[in-house]
């Protein structure tokens, strides 16, 4: 018996539930996934699961475990790949991800790993160009990031999180969180039925997915106010993450989880920092020849 099983939300829609979540649409004119998980091995899982041949695949983001799959698929000669426009670069040469984690410096070996730099996709296209679905943009999270609304389910990639995962990592990667909390106004005035995490479980009707927006919506709202009550009068940029962590939590899971945990934190980080500056809560001066952060 085949222990890979696929939850049909409706007839052809489904999804194989797993670390990340792969959306499957098997439609009359062609079948596709959305995201493809980290790398070939959930592709392995994909194929095990179904009985009809996949046409393509939409991806939400650049981020390696949503698109670290596609590899796979072209090595299968399956070509009709579609992600964000503006993420393209970012999934052509995967490179670009620890390189600017790591300040726009070659980055070392250690954060060259599959969680950061996925292999490279040679045959993916502009969502806008794609035949499956209807791609909704909600950008924050990565700078292109997009949703998909197949019929009236709707794969929200890493747009929400449920409560559980936000109490197990505590800090939710944006590399804008205003941008990101901004999307998800967007996304509860969309008409859906389902709604489909890339991380968590499936929102089986629309109030419940609201519940999921709403709560990380709080999150992106609480975290901001937190960082900007953390820098009393001035603090030395240097000292900024380290603070943040402590203030957050972040620092016994980053003991816990090494060097790589520590940059997934980081750029969320810098993103509140430098949303609070564009919003003239706080500046950049240099005082006492440091780089220091102020309150406006």
């Amino acid at each position: 018996m085949n222990s890979i099983m696929v939850t049909w939300i409706n007839d052809g829609i489904g999804v194989l539930e797993g670390a990340v979540n792969i959306g499957i649409v098997n439609q009359e004119q062609s079948s596709f996934l959305i995201d493809t998980g980290i790398d070939n091995s959930a592709i392995n899982k994909v194929m095990k699961g179904i009985n009809f041949d996949i046409n393509g695949a939409l991806i939400t983001h650049h981020h390696a475990d949503h698109m670290g799959g596609c590899n796979k698929l072209e090595t299968l000669g399956i070509n009709k790949l579609y992600g964000p426009a503006t993420e393209l670069e970012l999934m052509t040469n995967p490179y670009l991800e620890p390189f600017t984690m790591f300040g726009g410096s070659h980055p070392p070996k250690k954060l060259r790993n599959r969680h950061l730099e996925a292999k490279p996709s040679n045959q993916i296209k502009s969502a806008s160009e794609n035949i499956f679905g209807t791609h909704i943009d909600c950008p924050g999270h990565s700078p292109g990031h997009t949703a998909y609304l197949v019929n009236d389910i709707l794969y929200s990639g890493d747009a929400a999180f449920t409560a559980e995962t936000i109490g197990k990592y505590k800090l939710l990667f944006a590399v804008n969180p205003k941008q990101a909390a901004e999307s998800l106004q967007f996304l509860e005035e969309l008409n859906f039925s389902v709604m489909i995490p890339g991380h968590g479980s499936i929102s089986k009707d629309k109030k419940s997915a609201l519940d999921v927006i709403k709560v990380t919506k709080e999150h992106f709202i609480e975290t901001r106010l937190r960082i900007l009550s953390l820098i009393k009068r001035k603090i030395p940029y240097s000292k900024f993450i380290p603070s943040a962590m402590k203030e957050l939590g972040l620092d016994v899971i980053v003991s816990e989880r090494g060097v790589t945990q520590y940059f997934l934190y980081q750029v969320p980080l810098s993103g509140y920092l430098s949303n609070l500056i564009d919003d003239k809560l706080l500046n950049l001066e240099i005082i006492n020849h440091e780089l220091t952060i102020v309150v406006n």
